[in-house]
């Protein structure tokens, strides 16, 4: 009887051994990135990027950024954010036309994609209020590193006080799960 674990499939190739450190290694460079240029233009510029890394996941070799134009188009509406997700995913599978993409132009295929974004925290104890309701909601910025079977992401707040700034947050030890993460069992989306 066949596998129905995607890892064990053979459909797409499970993550390697050591990824956990090379996402916490990605994460920091990506937060401190984020957090600094927050603090210098008071600004979170929505990014997304292929990140490759050398065979022994210790050194980012490439970093193959979306064109900020297709970010600001995913972050517009609910459409585009739909669209985010099998967008990162096709670029980490190598069946993926994002990932085949690159690869017919000569470049590496990503090992992780990293997301940076601002979203908004919510205290909100009863689970139903979204964060975007909240009254008492706050800034933050939002680093997730995405690898061929999981998300992991970290949130840096933002302050307002004693003048506006961020503050660099911990990648968080458990996997996101919803929507918007990379799941093992993630079901093969495709790009219109």
């Amino acid at each position: 009887m066949a596998s129905s674990d995607p890892r064990t499939r053979g459909d797409a190739p499970a993550d390697p051994p050591g990824l956990d450190r090379a996402v916490q290694a990605v994460y920091e460079h990506f937060v401190h990135r984020a957090v600094h240029v927050f603090n210098e233009e008071c600004l979170v510029y929505p990014q997304l990027f292929g990140v490759v890394m050398d065979d022994a996941l210790e050194q980012i070799r490439a970093l193959l950024p979306i064109p900020a134009e297709l970010m600001q188009q995913l972050h517009e509406d609910e459409r585009g954010k739909a669209m985010l997700m099998p967008l990162v995913r096709s670029m980490l599978d190598p069946q993926g036309p994002a990932f085949r993409e690159l690869k017919s132009r000569g470049l590496p295929g990503p090992t992780m994609v990293v997301q940076v974004s601002e979203v908004w925290m919510s205290q909100a104890s009863d689970g139903e209020t979204p964060p975007s309701k909240d009254p008492a909601r706050k800034e933050a910025i939002l680093v997730t590193v995405h690898t061929r079977e999981q998300s992991f992401a970290g949130v840096s707040p933002i302050e307002d006080t004693p003048v506006r700034h961020a503050v660099a947050g911990p990648l968080a030890s458990e996997p996101v799960r919803g929507r918007m993460a990379v799941t093992g069992s993630s079901s093969p989306d495709t790009l219109h």
